[in-house]
């Protein structure tokens, strides 16, 4: 067992205090609407990331199984998109990367030259990926980013040229209104090269009682979800 400490310098402490003004900022804003929001980006502190991986699991969580059936059925169609250069496989908001795992597995077996580069703001939810991403496909070549999305992307851009195959995935996008939305696909436009690929996920419009199972389930993981960036908010 080994131990070890960092004595943080003023930059550091800088950083700090403007992450919490910017957090604070944030909050004052969208709880002073008068339909209340908030940046959904807060919810994932580390037991945040926690719960939306139990979200994932559970049965009237529709999302995820429509992603592994689209990976399972279209794996030999984007894999042959891919073929030839080396390329990144970049993901944003990675989570625990199960479903990517389907195409890495892919890629693998196809002898591609690539880097899996997940990117996250969650350092837990990355440090756990990391792990079981490199314990299931041992001879995977990952190198995961802890970053706002674009930060991520712009480091990556700084450090080679090689292709982009970028995953955004779940129902993300959903959680941007109509502007926001329009301002985070533009800027990722800008932000990647003529030859790269974006595979998106979009939630289709469906009945409402499959919505409110999804989102209001019986086991009540997501109202904890919900209640758990509360708790952050009063604890920070």
């Amino acid at each position: 067992m080994s131990t070890s400490y960092k004595i943080l310098s003023q930059k550091d402490l800088d950083e700090i205090a403007i992450e919490k003004k910017t957090f604070a900022r944030d909050v004052l804003i969208g709880l002073s609407e008068p339909r209340k929001w908030l940046p959904t980006k807060y919810h994932y502190d580390e037991e945040g990331s926690r719960l939306f991986q139990k979200i994932m699991e559970l049965p009237e969580y529709y999302p995820t199984k429509c992603e592994f059936e689209i990976f399972e059925t279209k794996k030999d169609e984007i894999a042959q998109l891919m073929q030839g250069n080396p390329f990144n496989l970049v993901e944003l908001g990675a989570g625990d990367g199960v479903k990517t795992s389907i195409l890495l597995d892919q890629f693998l077996n196809r002898k591609f030259e690539f880097q899996y580069v997940p990117i996250d703001i969650s350092e837990s939810a990355m440090k756990g990926l990391i792990d079981s991403i490199t314990n299931k496909l041992p001879n995977i070549n990952a190198d995961g980013i802890v970053a706002e999305y674009f930060d991520g992307l712009k480091w990556l851009s700084k450090i080679g040229q090689q292709k982009n195959l970028v995953l955004f995935l779940g129902s993300n996008l959903g959680n941007f209104s109509i502007p926001q939305s329009r301002v985070f696909l533009r800027t990722l436009w800008n932000t990647l090269n003529n030859d790269d690929f974006v595979l998106i996920g979009f939630d289709l419009k469906k009945d409402i009682d499959l919505m409110l199972r999804a989102y209001n389930d019986s086991q009540g993981v997501t109202a904890e979800f919900n209640l758990n960036m509360l708790r952050r908010i009063n604890n920070e």
